[in-house]
């Protein structure tokens, strides 16, 4: 997969996937590229700065750092490990790692 570097990005941005041809880049930790049953959490609002508009999901282990670290900071991002995914990918990862129905936390 061919993809721009995250300081590149913007809302017109693109990538090459192997799977899915030219797609709208997301980002999600590294945990739920290839996880089952993990949780996709998103978001609860869209948070502030220049690639506020990009799409953005993380496992349930990825929250409970993120939560005990009361934030992202190098921690917590390390431990999520963020990849790169097109809007395709993205959507069969969320399909894969929610038990049921969309749940969304910040």
């Amino acid at each position: 997969m061919s993809t721009p570097s995250p300081e590149h990005l913007n809302p017109d941005s693109r990538m090459q996937c192997r799977d899915h041809g030219i797609q709208r880049p997301t980002i999600i930790c590294s945990h739920l590229q290839y996880g089952e049953c993990l949780g996709f959490n998103v978001p609860d609002r869209l948070p502030a700065g220049p690639m506020a508009w990009l799409p953005m999901a993380w496992c349930d282990a990825c929250d409970s750092v993120l939560r005990e670290e009361g934030g992202w900071n190098d921690r917590s991002e390390s431990f999520a490990s963020p990849k790169m995914m097109c809007a395709a990918c993205f959507e069969i990862i969320r399909q894969r790692n929610l038990p049921g129905d969309t749940v969304q936390k910040s």
